[in-house]
């Protein structure tokens, strides 16, 4: 009894061990807002290539008083390169087209870094920002970001959402939802979609499992 508590005990413990690996890396065209190459200080509108744009949007390679090292092609502070995409009142950025089918019963994460700017006098506004799924919004994020977790102002820093997909949800489209729902100024980078690599234990357990019952079935053969 003491030893199956003790097994038992273990595969327990096996459950809750993570990898924190990712398991797939989901492609998103254009994620840091390279291409349309802008001269150094500027800004273009509309929006950027890869990305449908709906409202004030820009591929923005901001000045230096924007971003801690930027300017003249610097790479912004939590930055990816020297440009990113700028929501300057009420828009959105989303994916032109689906980044992948579905998959059902699985976890997508999705991290954008995400930039005060410290030129223009004003914080970044509520913030939508998660997935469509066959072009609806669904609840992997849709929060108001205060000022505070913008510190130090002028830096991008990296923001996570996640969303568990339901039987419904197999085969449709899937595409990055980011967007400003009131006025304010804002900047993405490095947009990243995966789906993090199961628990260690999902794979393990099976395996612990049948050691067990071999060797238990080995005890009562020897006995016999």
């Amino acid at each position: 009894m003491t030893r199956l508590l003790h097994i038992t005990a273990t595969i327990l413990t096996l459950q809750v061990v993570s990898t924190g690996a990712i398991a797939q890396v989901i492609t998103v065209p254009n994620f840091s807002f390279e291409l349309n190459v802008q001269p150094a200080d500027r800004s273009a509108s509309p929006g950027a290539t890869g990305w449908l744009s709906i409202g004030t949007t820009y591929t923005d390679n901001p000045p230096v008083d924007a971003f801690t090292g930027a300017g003249g092609f610097g790479i912004p502070t939590g930055g990816d390169g020297p440009q990113s995409g700028y929501l300057g009142d009420i828009a959105s950025f989303q994916s032109a087209d689906s980044l992948d089918a579905v998959s059902s019963a699985t976890t997508y994460s999705l991290t954008v870094a995400i930039g005060d700017r410290a030129d223009f006098g004003s914080e970044p506004g509520t913030l939508r920002i998660g997935f469509l799924i066959n072009d609806a919004f669904v609840p992997a994020g849709d929060t108001s970001f205060p000022a505070a977790n913008y510190s130090p102002e002028g830096t991008f820093r990296d923001f996570t959402f996640q969303y568990t997909t339901l039987p419904a949800d197999a085969g449709k489209t899937l595409k990055v939802y980011l967007a400003q729902t009131n006025p304010g100024n804002v900047n993405f980078d490095n947009v990243r979609v995966n789906i993090p690599e199961p628990s260690t234990a999902l794979l393990l357990l099976p395996g612990a499992a049948l050691c067990w019952r071999r060797r238990t079935v080995r005890r009562h053969e020897a006995r016999q």
